[in-house]
């Protein structure tokens, strides 16, 4: 499931959590950063950071990165 609907950390099949941008294990503030990085352009190497499953890494996950942290 998505971690939009379900607030939690999936591993898919690398063993990598599902909105992990920085890929140390936990989902944090740092993966927002690492985000946006990749959204304006300056980090090229987001591999992890599609939070809503939805096949693109874009806005929405990072909202959706957002929206766990706080609610967690």
């Amino acid at each position: 499931k998505p971690l939009a609907r379900t607030y939690a950390m999936i591993e898919n099949e690398n063993s990598l959590v599902t909105g992990d941008a920085n890929e140390d294990g936990t989902i944090n503030v740092m993966d927002v950063l690492k985000m946006k990085g990749y959204l304006l352009g300056t980090d090229q190497t987001v591999r992890n950071a599609d939070a809503n499953e939805d096949g693109v890494q874009n806005i929405a996950d990072m909202i959706v990165l957002r929206d766990y942290i706080l609610n967690k």
